[in-house]
């Protein structure tokens, strides 16, 4: 529990040494050993977590199914943009250590508008000690999210790994309704594109000059991704809740709560064919070629994106228990 305490206050300086790239592009965007970066993208959003669900105790204080439904709102309160339906069963091994393990069938909607398809699957592990009416509680989850969709896989794997670590404080006072509580979280990212891996070299393609009716072949000197590895390690997420549990009757309770989130991603860009997709330093035209630079195959603004990015919300989770 110490390592986590220290983990959570050195997230910040953890946040900025993710790894040469990201310390290259923060210093010089633009430049950086022949790759080219996109300027780092800030954003500030504002939203919602609204949720309920139903616990049932299988074996009473030892087994519990849980079911429950989530929305989640983003854009200043104005695009349910992700819902969540979870299902999950939690085992209390000793009075102290809780396992647990679930399922979410996870909808997203896109740039477009489209709602995609994850799988997400997870299992937990949760100690807790108490101290007077002090509650600590510290989970560990490992979750797997399928992309049940077309995913450029020289950007990003099908499915995506990741560990959270969380630490929970809870002030719970003896006969009391309510039960405030903060909690602080981090997320490592465990398989994305290893940045580093990128290979430099000369890439050729063909275009069709109607001048002179006839095909040239183009050359460009640029990174690929043309043997993608999925090891990049990395944390990306911050979080922190602040709220309170209120216990209004017997088997019911409503959680307010304020959501703070830090998202620190690293996202790369290339073509389905593995070939950044940023010009990067030239070589120069195939001998003959008439065809101008003008004319090449429009690509976009760089291979990499820093994008940082703040979201601060309210959340409302009702549950019932039978």
């Amino acid at each position: 529990m110490v390592f986590a305490v220290a983990a959570l206050f050195t997230l910040p300086a953890a946040a900025q040494n993710d790894g040469d790239i990201r310390n290259i592009a923060l210093s010089s965007p633009g430049i950086g050993d022949g790759l080219t970066y996109s300027s780092v993208n800030n954003s500030l959003d504002f939203g919602a977590w609204i949720s309920g669900g139903i616990d049932w105790d299988i074996i009473p204080k030892q087994l519990t199914l849980s079911v429950d439904e989530q929305i989640r709102i983003k854009d200043q309160f104005s695009n349910p943009n992700k819902s969540y339906s979870n299902v999950g069963v939690s085992y209390r091994i000793l009075p102290w250590l809780k396992a647990g393990a679930h399922y979410s069938l996870a909808m997203t909607k896109n740039n477009s508008g489209e709602w995609r398809t994850r799988h997400r699957g997870a299992v937990s592990l949760s100690a807790s000690a108490r101290l007077g009416c002090i509650k600590l509680t510290l989970r560990e989850k490992f979750q797997a999210t399928y992309k049940a969709y077309d995913v450029n896989l020289y950007q990003s794997p099908q499915t995506d790994l990741a560990l959270k670590s969380r630490l929970k404080l809870e002030y719970d006072l003896f006969h009391s309704k309510w039960t405030p509580y903060i909690s602080a979280e981090i997320r490592n990212t465990l398989n994305a594109v290893n940045s580093t891996s990128f290979e430099y070299g000369t890439y050729t393609w063909q275009k069709y000059d109607a001048s002179t009716n006839s095909w040239e072949n183009k050359t460009r000197t640029c990174y690929g991704n043309l043997t993608p590895s999925y090891n990049d390690i990395y944390i990306n997420r911050l979080r922190f809740n602040l709220g309170t549990e209120w216990k209004f009757a017997r088997n019911q309770s409503l959680d307010m709560y304020l959501i703070f989130d830090y998202n620190m991603d690293m996202p790369v860009d290339f073509s389905s064919s593995g070939i950044q997709k940023s010009y990067g330093s030239y070589t120069t035209e195939a001998t003959g070629s008439i065809v101008s630079e003008s004319n090449y195959y429009k690509y976009g603004v760089g291979i990499l994106t820093l994008e940082d990015s703040c979201f601060f919300g309210i959340g409302l989770a009702y549950r019932f228990k039978l």
